[in-house]
């Protein structure tokens, strides 16, 4: 190999390398912001859906949509029943599903999005993965509760220690 094409391959390394390292510390960084809260202790990511007098819990992941859901809360607004199987409503931004796993186990208890609608999805009764399905989470307290869900709700961060 050439002199000039060892240092054009090193070069081109370098540059890649460059563009990748903060694309991958970046995605660390949401990940440990989601497990840390502002005391340095680690968190389950949680939140509170209430309406009617009633509390559903979900436990959510990692993901990134997750953590941009979160970063819209609280909320209060509108949730509608779909499809006689789930509960949804729209944030008023769309959430970020980059390193968010697909929906594969669809069941009661589920909470999602769904990308293509831009929709938050509380599955109260199963169904089938679909293309554009995110997992965000799953119900911790109250599952039962999701299909009485109506009117307007109230959706806010819970952050729970994880002992």
């Amino acid at each position: 190999m050439s002199r000039v094409s060892h240092r054009f391959m090193i070069v081109a390394f370098v540059i890649a390398a460059v563009f990748a390292i903060p694309t991958m510390l970046r995605a660390d960084n949401l990940i440990q912001a989601a497990e840390t809260n502002r005391t340095g202790k680690s968190t389950i990511m949680r939140i509170r859906v209430q309406a009617n007098g009633q509390d559903v819990t979900f436990a959510l992941n990692e993901s990134r949509a997750a953590m941009d859901l979160v970063a819209q809360l609280p909320l209060e607004i509108a949730v509608e029943n779909y499809g006689g199987i789930e509960k949804i409503f729209y944030p008023p931004r769309k959430l970020d599903t980059t390193v968010t796993p697909l929906a594969e186990n669809v069941t009661a208890g589920l909470l999602a999005y769904y990308a293509p609608w831009g929709n938050v999805v509380m599955f109260f009764d199963d169904f089938r993965p679909a293309d554009g399905l995110y997992e965000l989470g799953r119900v911790h307290e109250g599952g039962a509760m999701i299909e009485n869900l109506s009117g307007t709700i109230r959706v806010e961060e819970v952050n729970v220690p994880d002992n």
